[in-house]
């Protein structure tokens, strides 16, 4: 009998587990066996690409630990997801060529894009799209040392490391049964993912990602305004953060009397600046008129009203990924929305298959 599956993301905020249960009406609708998180230890990991990037193993493997033991999962195979900023992506526009001629070729193709020589990384290209004039390539690369150390962590809590990826395109598959809708392929989608250290960005036309792009901006440089401007430590931060109401669902007009939308003012422009840069390009490069609809998730996507603030400023209707899938709790655990929300890309790390 095989093994149940647990998903782990490693976030730079919260470490999450989730294991699914059920799944019915097309993967639109989702149960959890079990599910849990534990926040990431303060300053554990780096928040940009490292040959070393967890700063405090044995914080960080405590907190593992803590985790497999809270949910339940200990003997499971497991299903690491990594921040993107660990990996190095590139989409490589290649001739058309035969798979077999692709896999000689990549190589010498990723190989000058790498800031290390090929032979200290692992890597590995999904073709997601063939055109008669090119074939489009997204290639992933991992350096070795870094796989060998996450894969150590997770097999210390004793559980069965199955893979190690990076937690986006996990988090796309979540979306599969809607972008693959009939109508919907027609249309130009934004996937906007807001983490807590980045934010991630892709676009989705006829049921295949054209494009992506990670903004180095989160949920942390909020954290980072409140705490300069009210002199109070990171924990009273993020509890107002929870707390206090930043983002007005009514009256926009009345947005800017809001305190503390004022003080996280610079950064959310920052990070209005970027989706809207990241749109001009998809649009300009694939020669589209305009994104049809923008989708948010991840866990800096907790913020009451900020997709109405959002469809507000990029003027393109917002939607939040828990309005199109839903995500309940098989067990007697209650699963909050903020939970649901944080747990997004560990559960499309369990319907990668």
């Amino acid at each position: 009998m095989a093994r149940p599956t647990v998903c782990i993301d490693l976030g730079s905020k919260y470490i999450k587990a989730a294991v699914l249960k059920a799944k019915k009406d097309g993967d639109k609708h989702l149960t959890l066996a079990k599910f849990g998180m534990v926040e990431t230890p303060e300053k554990s990991m780096v928040n940009v690409f490292s040959d070393k990037p967890i700063s405090k193993p044995k914080e960080m493997q405590a907190k593992l630990n803590e985790l497999v033991s809270k949910t339940g999962v200990k003997g499971y195979d497991a299903i690491l997801l990594i921040p993107d900023y660990l990996a190095v992506a590139n989409w490589l526009n290649m001739p058309v060529k035969a798979k077999d001629a692709i896999d000689k070729s990549i190589p010498s193709t990723l190989s000058p894009l790498l800031p290390l020589e090929l032979d200290k990384w692992f890597y590995d290209y999904q073709i997601v799209e063939n055109s008669k004039k090119q074939t489009t390539v997204v290639a992933q690369a991992i350096l070795k040392s870094n796989l060998f150390d996450l894969g150590d962590l997770i097999a210390n809590t004793g559980l069965n490391i199955a893979s190690i990826d990076t937690t986006f395109f996990n988090l796309i598959n979540l979306l599969h049964p809607y972008y693959t809708d009939a109508e919907v392929e027609k249309k130009n989608i934004a996937v906007v993912y807001l983490g807590h250290e980045a934010t991630s960005v892709a676009f989705l036309k006829e049921s295949v990602i054209k494009s992506s792009r990670s903004l180095p901006l989160g949920g942390a440089a909020f954290t980072k305004n409140i705490m300069e401007a009210r002199r109070c430590d990171e924990a009273a931060a993020e509890k107002t953060k929870k707390e206090e109401e930043i983002f007005l669902k009514d009256n926009p007009d009345k947005q800017n009397k809001v305190e503390l939308y004022n003080i996280i003012k610079p950064s959310f422009g920052e990070l209005i600046k970027g989706i809207y840069n990241s749109i001009d390009q998809y649009l300009a490069r694939f020669r589209e008129f305009k994104i049809h609809e923008i989708i948010l998730c991840g866990g800096t996507s907790n913020f009451r009203n900020i997709n109405n603030a959002m469809q507000l400023h990029l003027n393109t209707k917002t939607v939040m990924l828990s309005e199109i899938i839903t995500i309940e709790s098989g067990s007697k655990a209650v699963i909050s929305e903020d939970e649901k929300n944080c747990l997004q890309c560990a559960i499309g790390g369990l319907l990668r298959n």
